[in-house]
């Protein structure tokens, strides 16, 4: 009658709106039929008797973490303490009869049996046979997915005992409190400026109709508070759960961020991330929840001093080419359109065949007049990237590869790691490496004259006349104009590119 994953579902809809007592209605019901979570309902009780399978203990800890996130959110700040010690209670548990602490099976089904019988798997997973390969890539995908889900556990939790003291510090201070509620009130009225939805909501597998165009953020408005204009300006594209765009807006709080997702459970976690974090609420980041290239298309030009994009989807997951997938030719373009000059595009991913054809991409902008340059700085100073090949497009201009950990130099603070970033490193990804990150870090650099000319004759409609270059000659010589800078043969690879099979 009722399955873990839809029940996930509808609590953190529920929880994303308020709604918490149907939220709590739906595990109660969830809890009956299954018939494990006997007395967990009192309030303050925080253990849980025996043994929790798997799917049962998963999607306990996801719906106590989604309620007591929308209780703190609300400003119930002890009934949201209350579901997440709940939460952790439930994660403890799962080591005595379900999944251990390093997300392997200690009890339950033997391996491979839970999925026998045509049960699904879900998304992706269930496209094809249950073989043992991907059996173990689902086991180490649960696992960590539990480890996720306990950590932002703890952290709610840990927020919620900190902001609980101090409200009972400043309630001895001023007994009637009315003020304080008051003013809680208007920052998390004033936070919600920062949670935009505009489209999106699908999956990234599924190819949809150009969008209507949108029209632009009035960003100036979302940061009436925070700098307005004088502050720069960074986005995430597929921003995910938030995990990367939250450090980073803590770490470098001088400037603004925004993240983009298409998601809308997954932008919402990073929302929730934002104003609960544990120093307090970052009023420096925005979410927006869209497609990319819906988004990109309606902003301004020259909007954007950087632009992120991490782990990006290949078009099928294994290496292949098409238009469905985010850094596609046309987001490129609309994504060198939004930068300032001299703006800066990372791209950081997993997946060797993947970077290397959006390098080509990028090469091949150049040719059309789009200028990019290499972040020279990049792969210099200590940052953890070397320069591992320089791929070539139809432009003929080298874009390097890089290959390491992305660090400062290119942007990165430390403790940014992305969710795919963490998951990839437990081996789950068939095609994706668990240590090494590829990098493409480029500079706008103003569009490209891709026509010659005599000196200062014009022909007609103003245009100067003189012999034609080829785009890609020209292409080339602007190449041999930044090696003279100090670079050298840089479109010699350095390192044996992976094939990324």
């Amino acid at each position: 009658m009722y399955d873990g994953s839809s029940i996930e579902y509808v609590v953190k809809v529920l929880g994303r709106v308020g709604r918490m007592k149907e939220a709590e209605s739906w595990v109660r019901k969830y809890g009956k039929v299954r018939g494990w979570c006997k007395g967990v309902f009192k309030p303050g009780e925080e253990n849980v008797e025996g043994g929790v399978g798997e799917e049962e203990g998963e999607t306990w800890c996801v719906a106590s973490l989604a309620i007591g996130r929308g209780y703190m959110v609300e400003g119930k700040t002890r009934k949201g303490v209350e579901w997440c010690r709940r939460g952790e209670a439930c994660g403890r548990a799962m080591g005595e009869g379900g999944e251990g602490k390093d997300g392997h099976s200690n009890g339950g089904e033997k391996k491979g049996e839970e999925k026998k019988g045509g049960d699904k798997i879900g998304g992706k997973r269930g496209r094809g046979e249950v073989d043992e390969g991907r059996e173990e890539s689902n086991r180490l995908y649960r696992g960590f997915r539990i480890k996720d889900v306990m950590a932002d556990l703890k952290e709610a939790r840990e927020w919620g005992e900190r902001k609980m003291k101090e409200e009972e510090e400043e309630e001895e201070g001023n007994k009637d409190g009315g003020g304080n509620k008051k003013n809680d009130k208007g920052k998390r009225a004033d936070s919600r400026r920062r949670l935009i939805f505009r489209g999106g909501g699908g999956s990234t597998m599924v190819k949809g109709e150009k969008e209507e165009a949108r029209e632009a953020v009035e960003w100036d408005k979302v940061w009436e508070r925070e700098g307005k204009g004088e502050r720069k300006r960074f986005v995430e594209l597929g921003c995910g759960g938030g995990e990367w765009i939250v450090n980073q807006a803590k770490a470098r709080s001088d400037s603004n961020w925004v993240g983009v997702e298409m998601r809308r459970d997954r932008l919402y976690n990073g929302y929730v991330k934002s104003i609960l974090h544990p120093s307090g609420p970052l009023t420096n980041v925005a979410f927006v929840g869209d497609e990319a290239g819906a988004f990109l298309a309606g902003e301004r030009e020259g909007t954007w001093d950087g632009a992120f994009v991490n782990h990006p989807e290949p078009p099928t997951q294994a290496n292949g080419e098409g238009e469905n997938h985010m850094c596609n030719e046309g987001n490129l373009r609309e994504i060198w359109r939004g930068l300032k000059g001299g703006g800066k595009l990372v791209i950081v991913g997993d997946n060797a065949g993947y970077v290397r054809s959006i390098a080509r991409n990028i090469s091949g902008m150049v040719g059309e007049g789009m200028g990019w340059a290499n972040d020279e700085g990049a792969a210099v100073g200590g940052g953890g990237l070397r320069r591992m090949e320089s791929v070539k497009g139809k432009g003929g201009y080298g874009v390097d590869v890089l290959s390491g950990k992305p660090g400062r130099a290119v942007g990165y603070e430390e403790g940014g790691q992305s969710y795919f970033d963490g998951l990839w490193k437990t081996g789950a990804g068939s095609f994706s490496s668990r240590e090494i990150r590829y990098v493409v870090a480029v500079r706008k650099t103003g569009r490209v004259e891709m026509g010659g000319g005599g000196k200062g004759e014009k022909g007609e409609g103003g245009k100067k006349k003189g012999k034609k270059k080829n785009a890609a000659k020209q292409a080339r010589r602007n190449q041999r104009r930044l090696e003279k800078k100090g670079e050298g043969e840089i479109a010699r690879p350095i390192l044996t590119m992976p094939s990324g099979k």
